[in-house]
């Protein structure tokens, strides 16, 4: 059941991230310690990298710490599970 209910949130959770506008607009001023695009302004999740290829996260939107922090969640629950009896 647990394995049902995590694969339902990530589906949905998907399904929410792919509706979200991608954003173009990376100045040097939004962007902490050279990588991290911070904007609480900007409604995009995604936004083009300044230097390279590729897209990274805006950590000023609220969703982006949530794609951060799941998968840690889920490798920790996980190591909890299978921990040597």
């Amino acid at each position: 059941m647990a394995t049902v209910t995590v694969a339902f949130a990530i589906a949905l959770f998907g399904a929410l991230l792919w509706s979200m506008p991608i954003g173009e607009r990376t100045s040097d001023r939004n962007l902490k310690l050279g990588f991290f695009y911070v904007n609480r302004d900007d409604p995009a999740l995604w936004v083009k990298k300044r230097f390279g290829i590729g897209y990274t996260l805006n950590f000023g939107h609220p969703a982006s710490w949530f794609i951060v922090l799941i998968p840690i969640a889920v490798v920790f629950a996980v190591s909890l599970e299978i921990q040597p009896r």
